[in-house]
């Protein structure tokens, strides 16, 4: 079951046969990737520096009068996780300048649409799409699967065109019970291949809290069904252009199965909580929701399953170090317990 994985995201391990003589070390991984690892992926947007043309129109609800904001960004598109993940890194030419994080990938596990969107907006707003693509329109089409907060009767569209490898359409429309409240038009032009990758720095407090970037291991003892596992993952993370999302690549590797997993927190300053988005190898995506309490400093995660409650403790007193506990429970029973830490292993 998915979630006998997910008690370990922090560490980003996975469930595996426990080995009496304890994990051996792991060796240090790279994730990088100049191309798709999937030829699926292929259909995304090319990595490169992507210039922007943006018009947003926004509608009073009360006499429908429109308001048009027009701007330009810069997009940096890379491949992360070996290829399994598409990152647009994309900064606004707005005063204050704004920024977003848009995460592209294929969901293998599901029937149709497989296609996810992940869009983290500059204030930590989190929502996912599911994609179809149509390759005779060169066209692929999103519609929401996870809309935290929204109104009653929300609904978004969004579709990518395009022209040509190097040109591409965004069109954008949200509505409240049928009734547009909100519409995009953004063309988008490859300029390049992407500059090299900068270092940012967190861009506030409730950022830094998160964790630093650089390299990490982690060490993690579960108990589940009277049994003790131990297991071990290596990961990178890194900030994203603005510094307002962290970005952790890594490696699971219980026994002798290893996954590659990738996930990204930033802080939603509008509701005052953490988002935690968690993208398996093979393409799911989970979300969790972070509270942070100033006198103990820890955040407490929290996530819903189908049947399943998940309650993670994690406790970031320490700047080279992270330790957490977890608690994973049914209606009826607790299912699994377990703790870890991670410990920074330089930049």
């Amino acid at each position: 079951m998915r979630w006998c994985f997910v008690i370990l995201l922090v560490a980003g391990l996975g469930c595996g046969k426990d080995d009496p003589k304890g994990p051996a070390p792991l060796p240090a991984v790279s994730f990088e990737a100049h191309q798709a690892a999937l030829p699926a992926l292929t259909v995304l947007d090319q990595s490169g520096l992507w210039k922007m043309d943006t018009e947003f129109v926004e509608f009073n609800p009360t006499n429908n009068a429109a308001t048009t904001n027009k701007s330009t960004a810069t997009a940096q598109v890379s491949w992360a996780l070996k290829g399994h993940v598409l990152l647009l890194e994309t900064e606004i030419d707005s005063n204050p300048k704004g920024y977003e994080l848009v995460v592209k990938n294929l969901d293998s596990t599901a029937k149709t649409n497989a296609y996810r969107c992940t869009w983290i907006h500059d204030d930590g707003l989190v929502r996912g799409y599911a994609g179809h693509w149509s390759p005779k329109q060169a066209r692929m089409d999103w519609e929401p699967i996870y809309l935290p907060g929204g109104q009653e009767g929300l609904t978004v569209k969004m579709a990518d065109v395009f022209t040509n490898p190097t040109e591409k359409t965004f069109y954008y429309q949200m509505s409240i019970t049928n009734k547009p409240v909100a519409t995009g038009l953004f063309k988008a032009t490859r300029q390049s291949n992407a500059p090299e990758r900068q270092v940012f720095t967190p861009a506030e407090a409730m950022m830094k809290k998160l964790g630093k970037a650089g390299r990490w291991t982690e060490s993690q003892s579960l108990m589940e069904g009277g049994e003790v596992k131990q297991m071990q993952s290596v990961s990178r993370m890194r900030w994203a252009r603005g510094g307002k999302f962290l970005i952790n690549e890594g490696l699971n590797d219980p026994g002798a199965t290893k996954e590659l997993f990738l996930w990204i927190k930033t802080w939603d300053r509008v509701v005052g909580v953490y988002r935690w988005v968690y993208i398996w190898e093979d393409g799911h995506v989970d979300h969790y929701t972070g509270y942070w309490d100033e006198g103990k400093q820890l955040i407490t995660w929290h996530a819903i399953f189908p049947g399943v409650v998940i309650e993670l403790r994690e406790s970031l007193a320490v700047p080279n170090q992270r330790s957490w506990s977890f608690e994973v429970h049914s209606q009826n029973a607790i299912l699994s317990t377990g703790s870890g830490t991670s410990t920074f292993g330089g930049n």
